[in-house]
C-alpha cells in the first residue's frame, strides 16, 4: 500500500512541475518528453526511498531524521533521473527547472504526508472526551524534558491536561512559547503561578537538575497544597520515548540532596566480565541488587549463597527473566559452617567474592550477641579463610558505619570483622571492605517502618529530633561497592561518600509531605528515645583515620595516622578466646571479649549516648573527649 501511494505521488509530482513550468498548458512536445521519462522517474523514486528504508516504520512518530532521509532519497532520484534522461532515454531540450520543481514537490509531497498524519493521530488521542475535566499542569523546567513532557501528556488518554505553562529560571527562556504554552517566570514562583492559573498539577520536568532544587520545588508544592509529580531519571528516557505511567510520584529518594555519581564502568567490567562471583546474603537488599547490577558484566558464573530459601528463590528467577544468558546457581548455605563454604568454593571455584551475609538490627542484636558474632564476625572468618586456601582474587566485604566507635553488639561485630580482613591481606588474595552508611529501602531501614506507620495514621515513631544518619540509595551503594572491589588503590577499607547527614524527623517529615499529609496535623510524629546502643549522630571515621581520594568520584580509602593500630596486638589469640565464649555461648563474656578487641563497650546494660558530637570529617580527626569509647587499641 505506502508504495502504491509512493508511486502515484511521483507521478502526480513530476506531471505537477511540468504544469508549472508551463503555466498550466504543456505543449506538446514536452508532454511527448514527460510521459517518456515518467516511468522512469516513479521507478528511480521508488528505488531511492527504498534504499533509505522509507517504505518502512510508523508515521506517526515521523521526525526531523525521516525528513533528513526524505531529502536524501529525493536528491538522489534527481541526480540518477537527469542522468538517466541524457543516457538512457536521450531526450534533447529537456527543461532543466523540471528536476527543481519535480525535487522540491517531492520533498514537500513525500513530508507533508507523513506530518498530516502525525498531525491527525495526534489530534484525535489528544481530543478530550465529553464530561471529563483538563486537569491544568505546570511544567517546572522548559528544556527538552519539559517539551517531551508535554508531548506526552497531551496523549494521555481520557484524563486529557492543559498546559498551563512553564517555569524555569533561564532568563533567555522567560516569555518564550514552547509548544503553544508560555514560560510563566522563574521556579520560585510556584505559589503565585499555582494561585492565579488554577494549578492542578504540578509536573517536575528536570531529571537532570540538582537534588536540592527538586527538594525546593516539592516544598513549594507542599507549601501550596497542589499535587505534584516528577518524571523519571534521564537514564530511563535516553530513548526519546515517554509514557504518562513513568511519569511518577516524588519520592524520598528524590529529596536525598545526593547527586548522581560518574562510575568507570569499564573497569567494573574488566574486573568481573568473564569471573565466577560468589554473592553471600544474595537475598538480601544489598545482596540481591549486587546480583542484578554484576549480572550486566557479563559474569562467567553467578553463585548466589544465602540462608533465606524463600527470598533466594525469588531473585534467582527474577534473574532467569531479566538476565537469563547469565549462568547461575542458588546455593542455601549458611557462611558460620566453614564445611558448607568450603564445599562451596570447592564445587564453583569463584574468582572474586562480595560478603554481604550479615546480622543488621541493633536492637536485635543487643539481645543476641552470640549470634552477632557468630554470624558477623567468624562467619565472615570462615568465608575467607576458604578464599585465602581457594586463591580467590577479590574479596569484598561490606561493612557499615556503625563499626566507627562502636557502641553497640552490631558495629562491634563488624569492627571487628573489619580487622579480620585487614589482617589477612598481604596474600594472594586481596581483602577489602566497604564502609557506608543507611541505605534508603533496604528492609532494616527506616523509611518502610515509617510508611507503615503513615498507612496506619500514625503515629510516626522517631527516636529523638536531633538524631542524624548517614543515606543512600541501595542501587548507588552498590555501584559504588562494584566500582571498589576493582579499584587498584592500596588499602584495606575504603569508604563511600554518604553526603549530607539527614536527620530523621526530617526524613519523616518528607515522607508525611509525599503522602499528601501535614506532619503535626494529620500525622503526629512522636519521640520515642534512644535505644540500647544507639547514638544520635553515625559517623564514618574514628579518631586516627583520614580518607584519600581513589580517583573515583565519591570513593575514598581510609588511611590510618598509625596503621599499626588497624589490628590490635595478640589479634588472633583474642579470636581464638572469642570464638570458644561464642561456642560456649556465654553472651556475657562474648560481650566482655568483643570490647576487649574492638575498644571498650559499655557493658550489657549500656545505654544510648547522651552527649553525642555532631559528625563531620574534621571532627572526627580532632583530639578531645571520645563519644562510644575506643576503637582498636588507641
Amino acid at each position: 500500500m505506502i508504495v502504491l501511494v509512493h508511486g502515484l505521488m511521483a507521478a502526480g509530482v513530476y506531471y505537477s512541475a511540468f504544469l508549472l513550468r508551463f503555466d498550466g498548458l504543456i505543449p506538446e512536445n514536452e508532454l511527448d518528453k514527460m510521459l517518456q521519462s515518467l516511468a522512469l522517474v516513479v521507478i528511480l523514486k521508488l528505488a531511492a526511498l527504498a534504499a533509505f528504508q522509507l517504505h518502512h516504520g510508523l508515521w506517526r512518530y515521523v521526525s526531523t531524521h525521516d525528513l533528513v532521509r526524505i531529502v536524501k532519497a529525493c536528491v538522489l532520484a534527481t541526480l540518477a533521473l537527469m542522468a538517466g534522461n541524457v543516457l538512457l532515454l536521450q531526450l534533447t531540450g529537456f527543461p532543466r527547472s523540471i528536476y527543481l520543481l519535480d525535487l522540491c514537490g517531492s520533498i514537500l509531497a513525500f513530508s507533508g504526508l507523513r506530518l498530516g498524519l502525525r498531525l491527525f493521530r495526534e489530534h484525535r488521542e489528544t481530543r478530550i472526551p465529553s464530561g471529563v475535566r483538563r486537569v491544568r499542569t505546570l511544567i517546572v523546567g522548559a528544556g527538552d524534558a519539559g517539551e517531551l513532557a508535554v508531548r506526552t501528556l497531551r496523549k494521555g488518554g481520557d484524563r486529557g491536561h492543559e498546559i498551563a505553562g512553564y517555569l524555569d529560571d533561564d532568563p533567555k527562556k522567560q516569555g518564550a512559547i514552547i509548544l503553544g504554552s508560555k514560560v510563566l517566570g522563574p521556579i520560585s514562583s510556584i505559589p503565585w503561578v499555582v494561585k492565579q492559573k488554577e494549578i492542578d498539577e504540578v509536573l517536575i520536568a528536570m531529571p537532570s537538575a540538582a537534588k536540592r532544587l527538586i527538594k525546593q520545588v516539592v516544598q513549594s508544592c507542599t507549601d501550596t497544597k497542589v499535587r505534584f509529580r516528577i518524571l523519571p531519571d534521564i537514564s530511563d528516557i535516553v530513548d526519546g520515548s515517554l509514557n504518562v505511567e513513568a511519569i511518577r510520584e516524588v519520592q524520598i529518594e528524590d529529596l536525598l540532596g545526593r547527586e548522581t555519581v560518574k562510575l568507570d564502568r569499564e573497569m567494573v567490567r574488566s574486573a568481573l566480565g568473564d569471573k565466577t562471583v560468589l554473592i553471600t546474603g544474595a537475598a538480601g537488599s544489598i545482596g540481591s541488587e549486587l546480583a542484578r547490577q554484576i549480572a550486566s558484566y557479563g559474569p562467567k558464573d553467578l553463585i548466589l549463597l544465602d540462608v533465606a530459601e524463600t527470598p533466594l528463590f525469588h531473585i534467582e528467577n527474577e534473574l532467569a527473566k531479566a538476565a537469563p544468558e547469565v549462568p547461575r546457581v542458588a546455593v542455601i548455605a549458611d557462611v558460620r559452617d566453614p564445611a558448607a563454604m568450603e564445599e562451596v568454593f570447592t564445587r564453583h571455584r569463584p574468582h572474586v567474592v562480595f560478603h554481604a551475609a550479615a546480622y543488621k538490627h541493633v536492637p536485635m542484636m543487643e539481645l543476641h550477641p552470640v549470634e552477632a558474632v557468630a554470624n558477623n564476625l567468624f562467619g565472615t572468618r570462615n568465608l575467607a579463610e576458604a578464599a585465602h586456601r581457594h586463591g580467590v582474587d577479590n574479596f569484598l566485604m561490606i561493612s557499615t558505619d556503625k563499626a566507627v566507635k562502636p557502641r553497640n553488639i552490631m558495629g562491634a561485630s563488624k569492627c571487628a570483622a573489619e580487622m579480620l580482613v585487614t589482617a589477612l591481606n598481604g596474600n594472594h588474595t586481596r581483602f577489602v571492605a566497604v564502609r557506608f552508611g543507611n541505605v534508603l529501602g533496604s528492609s532494616g531501614s527506616v523509611v518502610p517502618t515509617f510508611r507503615r506507620q503513615i498507612a496506619e495514621g500514625g503515629p510516626v515513631t522517631v527516636t529523638h529530633p536531633e538524631a542524624t544518619r548517614l543515606f543512600m540509595t541501595i542501587p548507588e551503594a552498590v555501584e559504588l561497592v562494584l566500582q571498589a572491589s576493582s579499584n587498584t588503590e592500596a588499602g584495606s577499607v575504603f569508604v563511600l561518600d554518604m553526603g549530607t547527614p539527614v536527620k530523621i524527623v526530617d526524613l519523616a517529615t518528607n515522607l508525611i509531605r509525599l503522602s499528601g499529609l501535614i506532619a503535626g496535623e494529620d500525622i503526629d510524629i512522636e519521640y520515642t528515645g534512644l535505644r540500647s546502643g544507639e547514638k544520635l549522630h553515625e559517623e564514618l571515621l574514628a579518631y586516627g583515620e583520614n580518607l584519600a581520594p581513589t580517583g573515583v568520584e565519591k570513593l575514598s580509602v581510609l588511611r590510618r595516622d598509625d596503621p599499626s593500630l588497624a589490628v590490635p596486638d595478640n589479634f588472633w589469640e583474642r579470636i581464638r578466646r572469642l570464638e570458644t565464649a561464642v561456642q560456649s555461648r556465654d553472651g556475657q563474656q562474648v560481650i566482655d571479649l568483643l570490647g576487649e578487641l574492638v575498644g571498650e563497650i559499655p557493658a550489657a546494660d549500656r545505654e544510648a549516648e547522651e552527649e553525642p558530637v555532631p559528625y563531620s570529617p574534621v571532627s572526627a580527626r580532632q583530639e578531645g573527649t571520645e563519644v562510644g569509647g575506643r576503637v582498636g587499641n588507641q
